[in-house]
């Protein structure tokens, strides 16, 4: 049976009030509404919504206790379109489409889409998409459905930039890739990445990337009109999110994969897993990542997953960058700067030869004091130089990796 992608949407600040973000350090286990699989999460009106194999629950306490709504279908994916919520439910044995509340997930009505197993929701720029054998659309905000011109290929995720729509499609037997729409959903057609099971797609600055059952993520720059294989290459990726340049991946059996410069190069992200667990979705917010398993929702700090820590908020009165230390060190080193204002951050590594061997940050930070973990086990040793650039000051030190 396949897991479907999960999107967990909760306010870090108001369910963990009580925990301090030092805590955060590594993945921490969060809660898990009436002891059933998460496949889908919300937040509306400040309560939590978490869609399950047993319909939708939903905590009025931030996730403290949960109580079952009117909703006791199998949820595979809850999406918010002004006033409403809707749901898309379903499984193997029971098709039951899309449903809408307009009370915050409380009481739930069937729309005229029914009948169906629906994997995923979309909501376009124009438009309400749905993924089922097919892609659906919706042009009144849910109200009515009609079948799109893509409408004989299991669709398990939808993403889109503006009028361009992109389905990943699933089928073990002929697989189908990605297809593109470049008119809101109504002509389709099939990318280069054509050979393929698409479990995920997400889009980011420019970057679309998609997720297969068996060879990992794939990259397209130029909205999936070609596609590059990417590091990660050999995996089961569930579930895509990024940040910036920063990407995470969820794996079917190797947890959370984190690659800072657009899938280039990938780290694994797993401590704090008693059990590396498969990672059915992921997404960021509110300066949390959080993951879902098969049992439960977990959460890191986003600052320490991509190895960037705040470690003082006040305004330093001038630019700095400090000696890593340890130095020499073996794989892992840690390096302090500050900034006196708000401003694009850049850090880079070079080899001896002036060669930029690595991209570290490529970001804008606010005004602060931060303390970078960097991790580089794939770096031969040797003496490398590290180079810290914001839009008024730049600084170079050397550093030596010893293995």
């Amino acid at each position: 049976m396949r897991t479907y992608n999960l999107f967990f949407l909760v306010i870090s600040t108001f369910i963990f009030p009580q925990i301090p973000e030092n805590c955060f350090a590594q993945w921490i286990q969060a809660g898990n509404p009436n002891n059933s699989s998460v496949l889908t999460a919300i937040i509306s009106n400040n309560n939590i919504i978490a869609g399950t194999f047993n319909g939708a629950y939903i905590s009025t306490d931030n996730g403290v206790s949960w109580s079952p709504t009117a909703l006791s279908k199998s949820i595979n994916s809850l999406k918010v379109s002004g006033n409403k919520i809707f749901a898309g439910t379903g499984n193997a044995t029971n098709s039951s489409g899309i449903y809408v509340s307009t009370d915050g997930g409380f009481n739930w009505v069937q729309t005229s889409l029914n009948n169906k197993w629906i994997h995923c929701i979309e909501i376009g720029s124009s438009n309400l998409y749905a993924g089922s054998t097919g892609v659906y659309v919706s042009s009144d905000n849910g109200v009515t459905w009609t079948i799109t011109s893509l409408n004989n290929k299991s669709v398990e995720s939808l993403t889109s930039n503006g009028e361009n729509i992109f389905a990943g499609t699933s089928d073990f037997l002929n697989p189908a890739g990605v297809y593109i729409s470049t008119n809101g959903g109504v002509n389709w057609t099939q990318s280069s990445l054509n050979n393929k099971s698409i479990f995920s797609l997400n889009y980011n600055n420019g970057n679309l990337f998609a997720g297969t059952s068996e060879s990992g993520i794939y990259i397209s720059t130029n909205n999936g009109d070609n596609w590059a294989q990417t590091t990660l290459n050999n995996q089961k990726v569930y579930t895509i999110c990024s940040s910036g340049n920063n990407v995470f991946a969820g794996t079917a059996g190797n947890g959370v994969y984190f690659s800072t410069n657009n899938g280039n190069d990938w780290l694994q992200k797993n401590q704090g897993f008693s059990t590396i667990p498969a990672i059915n979705s992921l997404i960021i917010v509110n300066n949390f990542i959080y993951a879902g398993t098969n049992n439960s929702i977990w959460l890191r700090l986003l600052s320490e997953a991509i190895g960037i820590l705040n470690i003082n908020h006040t305004v330093p009165p001038d630019f700095s960058l400090a000696q890593n230390y340890p130095n020499p060190f073996n794989q892992s080193t840690i390096i302090n700067f500050q900034c006196p204002e708000k401003s694009n951050v850049s850090l880079n590594i070079y080899d001896i030869s002036g060669k930029n061997v690595k991209a570290i940050i490529n970001r804008e930070l606010d005004a602060g004091t931060y303390s970078l973990n960097l991790n580089i086990p794939e770096l031969p040793s040797g003496v490398y130089f590290y180079k810290l650039q914001t839009n008024k000051h730049s600084d170079v030190k050397k550093m030596i990796l010893s293995k």
